[in-house]
């Protein structure tokens, strides 16, 4: 009995060993497939310390556009974030996006968290970005 446990473990160890690259997530780049820092930490600090773009841009296509619904909640904090304090348009479209994307749509979400979506596609609009202007074209349709 012994004897398989530790069969068992070292057999575990050398398939985590041989696979290790496909458990790290990956995301689209110009240059082919680029793979990411599994929790984001590098990017996550940069965000926060110093609103960089770039770094937010890779976190957000990945959780919001490539994992879906699910992780759609987890970019707010950064999209807030980025879009009050340091004033990137495309974050208030993200800040939208994250908080109706987990529900399908915004008529789904209560009176209170409709209203922060829609402050958020308002002050997106009224600094120039399309597509809060395209959301907010379609919900007063």
């Amino acid at each position: 009995m012994r004897n398989n446990i530790v069969i068992f473990i070292v057999l575990f160890l050398i398939g985590l060993v041989l696979n290790y690259q496909n458990l790290e997530p990956t995301i689209e780049s110009n240059s082919g497939w680029e793979t990411l820092n599994s929790s984001f930490l590098k990017e996550k600090k940069l965000i926060v310390s110093d609103g960089d773009v770039e770094a937010y841009k890779k976190v957000v296509k990945y959780l919001l556009y490539t994992k879906g619904r699910d992780d759609a909640s987890s970019i707010f904090y950064y999209a807030f974030l980025m879009a009050i304090q340091y004033e990137y348009a495309p974050a208030n479209y993200d800040a939208y996006q994250a908080l109706i994307k987990p529900y399908g749509e915004i008529t789904a979400l209560d009176k209170n968290t409709q209203q922060l979506a829609m402050f958020f596609l308002h002050r997106g609009a009224n600094k120039g970005n399309r597509e809060c202007m395209q959301a907010l074209h379609k919900l007063t349709k």
